[in-house]
């Protein structure tokens, strides 16, 4: 499912080009979350474990939160001025989810409620929820510094090696990274992102879990015409299923909204959490002085 597009993002962009400034965090990098969270006054609870904690341990506003803890990844309580995590998640994640209840706290519309909970669907860019979409959007334009990132991708050769070291320059997982690279790409590229497989058989299939494409590859080309599941006769997921980690020199045919059938280049990225497909159209280039070496870690 695609995102509705959000009426609020210039006046959300507005306020994070404010957050950032004003707590110091513009131009640092990785970008200093926690600087970000003490600026607004939130204080990150670093004794208290979503996934582990007894319920009795929560503030008595959140005991209603008990029974799906174990599934939260981040609470934020704005009487108390605290956010509480599962610390379980990697350093990369935490940021974002930090900076999604941070957004809940600085977005003043949203001060209609005292106390949010985040699960791996709020945090989705695709939530139902209005507001859960404006959390996740700010904490993307925060985390990423809006057009600081545009900026360093443009510098960068087009691969999905320039998605890891942005990753790593703006301290962001490469899934967030992944995503905000191909939407603000000014050339055509698009992504495919995979769960890992249930079971490795031949015929196991792979449900799709995100597709996005660049605006300037929707302009030529339309939306790619993925199917929800995809099989082995797609190449990537034979690439998934023999457990490759990295390589940048596959291709493949699909259709899209305006092309019956679209060669495309593409990068293939297994980091354990997901698999990442990155395709462009043979010939596709970012003029770049820059050359990667690929590490596989």
């Amino acid at each position: 499912m695609r995102a509705p597009a959000l009426e609020s993002a210039a006046e959300v962009e507005h306020i994070v080009r404010n957050l950032l400034r004003e707590s110091k965090a513009w131009g640092k990098f990785p970008t200093p979350v926690d600087d970000i969270a003490a600026y607004s006054k939130l204080a990150i609870d670093r004794g208290v474990d979503l996934r582990t904690i007894d319920p009795g341990f929560l503030p008595r506003q959140l005991e209603h939160l008990s029974s799906a803890l174990r599934k939260i990844l981040g609470v934020i309580d704005r009487r108390q001025r605290k956010i509480y995590l599962d610390h379980s998640m990697s350093s990369s994640r935490k940021a974002f989810v930090k900076l999604h209840e941070i957004g809940h706290d600085v977005l003043p519309w949203q001060a209609i409620n005292l106390s949010y909970s985040d699960d791996e669907k709020t945090i989705s860019h695709e939530a139902p929820e209005l507001f859960e979409r404006e959390a996740s959007f700010f904490a993307s334009a925060a985390l990423f510094q809006l057009e600081r990132f545009d900026e360093a991708l443009k510098k960068l050769p087009l691969s999905f090696s320039s998605v890891r070291v942005l990753a790593e320059q703006f301290g962001g997982s490469v899934h967030a990274t992944a995503r905000r690279y191909v939407e603000r790409c000014p050339k055509r590229c698009a992504l495919l992102v995979f769960n890992p497989p249930a079971t490795r058989t031949k015929t196991c299939p792979m449900p799709v879990r995100n597709c996005f494409e660049s605006p300037p590859f929707t302009d030529d080309f339309g939306r790619l015409g993925v199917p929800d599941v995809c099989d082995s006769q797609h190449p990537f997921v034979q690439d998934i299923l023999r457990g490759r980690r990295l390589h940048e020199e596959g291709t493949v045919t699909l259709p899209t909204a305006r092309v019956p059938s679209l060669q495309l280049n593409y990068h293939f990225f297994n980091n354990t959490y997901n698999s990442f497909v990155f395709m462009l159209p043979p010939g596709e280039a970012m003029k770049s002085r820059i050359t990667i070496v690929n590490r596989v870690n």
